[in-house]
């Protein structure tokens, strides 16, 4: 998937991507199977946020009162459990961790039984050998793979060249 900004200024991969961007790009990778070619083909409900969150995807950063936070970034960690709880069923939890990262301890880390499963399903196997960096903001560009991969998106912006 690549998206082509609509005002025509570059694409700027290495910015970091808050809540409200994740909210976007998780959006339109299910609602996509190509590449857009401008920000209004995307198809985004009028409320994106509260979806996300009446499907069982966010709790917000905070409950009382319930705020979502738009402009704060966004972790490993945090899209390990963001994305899978779009992919997967409402409910869905992933299996005990097993320790397959040094810098997330398990079984009491954050988020490690997710982090796990975002290996697991070849989403992200970390940034290192045998290191997750759970604590990392990701980057326009990391998620732009983390969604690639997650959603089986071709990658129809670089197709592979005739052979």
């Amino acid at each position: 998937m690549c998206f082509v900004h609509s005002d025509r200024r570059p694409s700027t991969p290495r910015r970091l991507v808050g809540p409200a961007a994740a909210v976007v790009l998780l959006l339109a990778a299910l609602s996509q199977s190509g590449c857009a070619s401008k920000t209004e083909d995307l198809v985004i409900p009028d409320k994106p946020v509260e979806q996300l969150y009446n499907d069982g995807i966010t709790a917000g950063c905070n409950t009382n009162p319930l705020a979502y936070c738009p402009d704060v970034t966004v972790t490993r960690a945090q899209m390990a459990v963001f994305i899978l709880k779009t992919t997967h069923v409402r409910g869905y939890l992933p299996l005990p961790c097993t320790g397959r990262f040094l810098d997330v301890p398990c079984p009491n880390g954050f988020a490690v039984n997710w982090i796990e499963e975002f290996a697991n399903e070849c989403i992200s196997v970390g940034c290192g050998d045998h290191i997750f960096c759970p604590d990392l903001v990701v980057t326009r560009e990391q998620m732009a793979v983390f969604l690639r991969k997650a959603f089986l998106i071709p990658d129809a912006c670089n197709p592979p060249a005739c052979s």
